[in-house]
């Protein structure tokens, strides 16, 4: 599965899957047409549309954010395929909309749901969204009677000086979770575990290594792609040259490989055995430009050390 932001070639499936699931349940309203009938201009003036896609490129799911007054932003025409429930394709395309709406620095997010989509409501409240009072001066939707909204907390960009305090604080940590495990896989999983916490990345993991391909090993953050050849992207690059790679915009890397659409910046640290091989990456993302520096490089390179003893992952 593989999130996407709006293009073109999908609006008729945006349009086709929200009729389906309005009429499921209710009927297409005037201001929903209205909608439908004005997708670019949304686009265009700051709205954005994710979609999950399968490997056949198959539209699951789909969500809508768009900037609303006083830097609030509102999540709408959320919908999914029935056959796609419980596959996480609606919460994918939901928190990538909430991902977005943090990169334009909103301070709120706000949605006006029924009362009678309860697997919809369900996903509301385990992202923190809170009920409110339905305003109906603002959303004139019959369908309308419950409502939520999700308070923003932005997060300051850290200093070098306490980027530094971090890596010092989280390395011995590190180090006394590998001692002595014998299977590497839950080492990897506990330093990716450790690193997100502290560091509050978008996205942090491993790939490891299986012939001439990297593999999806433990990682936190969204879905990410399953197989990297040797040579390709940031990270099948890193392999092949041997060294981290630190990019500062991912869009200009030759041959990135989008997993999200939400990374902006991203560093891959190769990890060395003791006899010299590469046994796996450590592949993290930020969704901010040029989140990481030589420090970053540094200390992350002494996180992988710690791993040197395992001759291979899997």
């Amino acid at each position: 599965m593989k999130i996407v932001p709006f293009s073109p070639e999908l609006k008729n499936d945006f349009v086709e899957l929200n009729k389906v699931w309005i009429s499921a349940m209710f009927r297409i309203e005037t201001a929903d047409i209205e909608e439908f009938s004005n997708i670019e201009k949304a686009i265009e003036n700051g709205a954005q549309i994710f979609f999950a896609l399968d490997d056949k490129k198959n539209v699951l799911a789909c969500c809508m954010i768009r900037p609303c007054a006083n830097n609030e932003w509102e999540i709408l025409k959320f919908a999914a395929k029935g056959m796609s429930t419980g596959t996480g394709a609606g919460s994918a395309c939901f928190k990538a909309c909430i991902d977005y709406a943090k990169q334009q620095n909103a301070d709120k997010i706000i949605i006006v749901s029924n009362k009678k989509l309860s697997q919809a409501l369900h996903i509301y409240r385990k992202f923190g969204f809170a009920e409110v009072p339905v305003d109906k001066t603002k959303f004139p939707f019959e369908r309308g009677d419950i409502a939520f909204e999700l308070v923003l907390k932005h997060e300051n960009i850290m200093t070098k000086s306490e980027k530094i305090s971090i890596y010092e604080t989280v390395l011995p940590q590190i180090e006394s979770l590998v001692l002595g495990v014998k299977y590497g896989i839950s080492s990897l999983a506990n330093i990716a575990a450790v690193l997100q916490r502290s560091l509050n990345f978008f996205w942090t993991g491993f790939y490891v290594v299986e012939g001439d391909t990297l593999l999806l090993g433990p990682f936190q953050g969204d879905v990410a792609c399953i197989k990297i050849p040797k040579g390709k992207g940031v990270c099948g690059t890193a392999w092949q040259e041997r060294k981290t790679i630190v990019v500062e915009d991912v869009e200009k890397f030759p041959g990135h490989i989008a997993c999200s659409s939400l990374s902006k910046s991203e560093i891959v640290v190769p990890v060395f055995s003791a006899s010299g091989e590469i046994t796996a990456v450590l592949d993290i993302d930020s969704d901010r430009l040029a989140t990481f520096d030589d420090t970053d490089k540094m200390y992350l390179e002494k996180v992988v050390e710690v791993l040197k003893g395992y001759e291979r992952f899997v």
